[in-house]
């Protein structure tokens, strides 16, 4: 109006004869479109159009989920009952999870060099004696433990470690002592198998009256010290020669090969164990005690989930209401209010990790601390599924049937759907090439609940879905569903705001509306575009800066709760022996002929080497060392044997010899604080097969230096 009519554009003969063309096929493309489009609306208001597929495979897709949809349309009951039932069964592998906490399991590569020498040692001469450590330290921070009062304190408190008994388990299992659970070694000079203890309180036996009776302790442990017997910490000598030591160490191992220690009695005593340490902290004048053990770590592993579980359960909270606003809108109308159809987002979750972890267990795969964490992932792809088929549902003809407007909304939405959960699930499933176990197993079974979720989402929530629309059709209110409000005030969830939700319109979501409409012009502005480049492109550059600073490693202190009582334990062990823990290094020959003077020479030079090394404090054991003295006082024999015949005799014989003469000299001075002797094996009781470490010896020589 008040404008000068528009001039006639001049086209030419075959452009105007194709748009005659456009606009006869016109009606037709419309009429297709309108009975196939749906406008899908994802979580962050993005709109986007799915017309007709045009590939082989996603017409396959596509006619797949229609059908499925109408499956599940028309039998949403049966849908529900069946993914109930099936994820039950998936569950029931949770009967045979197993936690893990162990680091060497969990952070080392199990198919390197070393963990196929390890497995080799373990299947060999039996599983590894797990430590129990406890660090005693004076109450008065930097006086010495080196008295005559605080050594015969730390005798009374070993004598109550012996004499710990845990309570009964709670399924009526008997109390475990100590003698129980511990691992034991042959002690020639008692002449019996003794549970197996490493402390400097060996220098007197373990008894008070010989701490008393001697009137240097502190010159008894110097000496100790310096034949490398014992480990003290904190160790330091004035120039008057006083020697003092701020900590020592008192080690009980644990039979890991008993029966106890799988079925949770190892770790009943362990418990009992600590709160016998907790009482010597609060109550005891002079001794302050630490402790770890890899059964403490697993416990407190454990308990780390359960203090997070109110955490994980706030997460399920928020996303609980944010599913049912995004699912309903802002609506104070119980008719049209989705709170319900919300809450079916944390039953797919908890459902799917119960599915998931259950078929991790079926495989081999065990728990570990940081499984738990997977909710978070499974609450996002839930979350993104449920909004993407509500969306494609809500954008079909109202006036259909509900297993007709199900199958179309499936249609669209099953393959945005399989897309990203298949490729989620593939790449967690990846991880199993990945010679990293705490890698793999968190994505394992990450990848089963991903799988699971997806599932869920189609026979579960496409059910619940349908069920939803009914009740809506029906006027009956959301959180009680056998109720229908006959009025909007009755149907307001607050009755001042009645008029607010008769005006409203079922549809009206203005949270949808401001991301569809305000959200992308405000995006699209250019000030708002170089703001969003910037601010992506500079924490990308500091991090990049950073990274070349990462400490490589992984302290034991980054794996343990900030609260865990553990940490008395790892700050003494820094405080005290630089954070480094004595270790126990494992020599094994394989292959060798005991017969041949050759190999005894190499074995000598090998054991040579090691003694002269710097890291090694001393020789804990020396099999070939028993078995050359006890060669030597068999009748009319030398060293080496002519014949390997004596390996199988040495190994079940009981006795303990040496015909060495006291002033012969001994290679290991210095190393060693005295001769170790001829003694068997671990005994009875403690997993140890004598047969089979008979018939591994006739071809190997085997020796423990720590």
């Amino acid at each position: 109006e008040g404008r000068p009519p528009a001039a006639p554009i001049s086209r030419s003969p075959r452009e105007a004869s194709r748009m005659a063309k456009d606009a006869e096929a016109a009606p037709e493309r419309r009429q297709r479109r309108s009975s196939t489009e749906v406008v899908l609306g994802t979580s962050s208001g993005v709109v986007m159009g799915a017309g007709e597929a045009h590939g082989v495979v996603e017409r396959f897709v596509q006619e797949s989920f229609r059908a499925v949809g109408s499956w599940v349309g028309r039998r949403p009951r049966l849908s529900i009952l069946l993914s109930v039932v099936a994820c039950l069964l998936c569950a029931q592998g949770l009967f045979f999870l197993e936690f893990e906490a162990d680091p060497v399991k969990l952070y080392v590569p199990q198919r390197s060099p070393l963990a196929m020498r390890r497995k080799y040692i373990t299947d060999t001469f039996g599983l590894w004696d797990e430590p129990g450590i406890v660090i005693l330290t004076h109450k008065n921070p930097g006086a010495s433990v080196a008295t005559r009062e605080f050594l015969a304190s730390a005798v009374d408190l070993h004598e109550r470690i012996t004499a710990v008994v845990s309570a009964p388990g709670p399924r009526g299992e008997p109390s475990v002592s100590m003698e129980d659970v511990c691992a034991h070694r042959f002690v020639s000079m008692a002449g019996d198998y003794m549970c197996a203890v490493i402390s400097p309180l060996e220098q007197w036996g373990y008894s008070r009256d010989k701490v008393e009776r001697d009137a240097d302790v502190a010159g008894t442990l110097k000496a100790a010290q310096a034949e490398h017997e014992v480990d003290l910490g904190g160790v330091s000598e004035a120039e008057d020669g006083t020697f003092t030591a701020q900590a020592l160490q008192l080690k009980y191992f644990f039979n890991e090969s008993t029966p106890l220690y799988g079925n949770g009695g190892t770790a009943r005593w362990d418990r009992a164990l600590r709160e016998l340490l907790d009482e010597v902290n609060a109550h005891d004048p002079l001794l302050a005690a630490s402790y770890w053990s890899a059964l403490f770590i697993e416990d407190e592993a454990q308990s780390f989930v359960q203090k997070d579980s109110y955490l994980m359960a706030l997460s399920m909270l928020f996303i609980l209401l944010y599913v049912s606003v995004a699912l309903g809108g802002v609506t104070c109308d119980v008719r049209t209010s989705r709170m319900l159809l919300g809450t079916t987002c944390a039953l797919c979750v908890g459902m799917s990790m119960a599915a998931g972890f259950g078929l991790g267990a079926l495989v081999g795969v065990p728990f570990q601390a940081i499984n738990p964490i997977v909710i978070f992932t499974l609450l996002g792809v839930a979350v993104d599924d449920m909004i993407i088929i509500v969306s494609a549902f809500e954008h079909t003809d109202p006036k259909r049937a509900v297993d007709r407007r199900l199958s179309a909304a499936m249609a669209v939405a099953g393959s945005a759907i399989t897309v990203t959960s298949l490729t989620s699930a593939s790449v967690f499933f990846t991880a199993y090439l990945v010679d990293f176990p705490a890698l793999s197993y968190f994505c394992i079974p990450a990848g089963f609940c991903v799988v699971a979720v997806y599932l869920l989402q189609v026979f579960f929530f496409g059910a619940c879905l349908a069920l939803d629309s009914e009740r809506m059709a029906d006027g009956r209110a959301d959180c009680a569903p056998w109720w229908r409000p006959r009025s909007d005030e009755e149907a307001a969830c607050v009755p001042r705001l009645a008029a607010l939700a008769g005006s409203r319109a079922a549809g009206d979501r203005p949270v949808q509306r401001w991301m569809q409409e305000v959200y992308p012009r405000v995006l699209l502005r250019t000030p708002v575009r170089w703001g969003v480049i910037v601010g992506f492109a500079v924490p990308v550059a500091v991090g990049l800066q950073l990274m070349w600073h990462i400490d490589v490693g992984l302290p034991m202190r980054q794996t343990i709760a900030t609260d865990s009582p553990v940490l008395g334990y790892i700050d003494d062990l820094e405080q005290y022996w630089s954070g480094a823990q004595i270790q126990e290094a494992w020599l094994v020959f394989r292959d060798t002929q005991l017969s041949d003077r050759g190999s005894f020479d190499r074995f000598d030079a090998a054991m040579e080497a090691l003694v002269q090394d710097d890291s090694v404090l001393r020789i804990h054991l020396d099999w070939l060392e028993g078995f050359q003295d006890w060669v030597e006082c068999q009748p009319d024999e030398t060293w080496p044997p002519a014949t390997n015949d004596y390996v199988s005799d040495f190994v079940t014989d009981e006795g303990v010899y040496t015909c060495k003469a006291e002033d012969e000299p001994d290679p290991y001075e210095g190393k060693r604080g005295r001769r170790h002797r001829k003694h068997p094996g671990p005994g009875p009781g403690s997993g140890f097969d004598g047969g089979r470490a008979a018939d591994a010896l006739e071809g190997e020589l085997a020796a423990a230096a720590s």
